[in-house]
């Protein structure tokens, strides 16, 4: 596991979504806004290196926008990425402080370089946010493909369950080499994520890596 001090919980005090009670078990430190979340990612850059293993993952709400393809220079270009939205905090959304889209995420993970970094989400249209991420030494899982609402409920989130697959080897270690590999902890989560069963949900993982070789 995590020392408590090398771990960072971004959300809400009180709420997460109009007023609806948050998820997270362990003390939030700060709100989520795309300022606090820039202050972390700021702070890890002089904290991991090549030794270390990141994990980040993201909750909550996420929809489509349309934005400028800075890659290309011409102003008739745009591209559709996944934007995660804030937390609401006294049902007012903390839109002066800026949401994230996957191009922010996979600007602020350029700067690390963990030995592995795994970055998971259970947002809708997720998969935009694995796709952009999940390249070198990052992977990026998903519950939903980038154009597909995900969906979950508390205590039954893909996210969760992949999580949990590394605390119950038992039934994720399927080939029973005594470790739980990335691949058998996403083959858990689909197992027993309710709407991946039903085919609502298509859960992704991106990577460059061997998932089979990686714990």
């Amino acid at each position: 596991g995590f020392r408590r001090e090398d771990i960072y919980v971004l959300g809400s005090d009180k709420v997460s979504y109009r007023g609806k009670p948050h998820e997270i078990s362990y003390p939030v430190d700060d709100i989520a806004t795309k300022r606090t979340i820039e202050t972390v990612f700021s702070h890890l850059e002089k904290k991991i290196d090549e030794l270390d293993l990141l994990v980040v993952h993201i909750s909550g709400h996420g929809d489509k926008i349309v934005v400028k393809d800075e890659n290309v220079n011409s102003e008739e270009t745009y591209q559709t990425v996944t934007r995660v939205t804030m937390p609401w905090e006294d049902n007012v959304l903390l839109e002066n402080e800026g949401n994230v889209t996957e191009l922010d995420f996979e600007r602020y993970l350029s700067n690390l370089r963990p030995r592995v970094g795994i970055v998971t989400t259970d947002v809708c249209y997720g998969g935009g946010i694995a796709e952009r991420v999940g390249k070198n030494k990052f992977i990026g899982i998903s519950a939903s493909e980038k154009d597909e609402k995900a969906h979950s409920e508390i205590g039954g989130s893909f996210g969760g369950f992949f999580y949990q697959a590394f605390r119950n080897s038992q039934e994720s270690d399927t080939n029973r080499d005594g470790r739980v590999t990335l691949d058998e902890a996403f083959d858990y989560a689909k197992r027993r994520h309710s709407w991946t069963k039903n085919g609502e949900d298509t859960p992704l993982l991106i990577s460059d890596l061997d998932a089979i070789n990686v714990t």
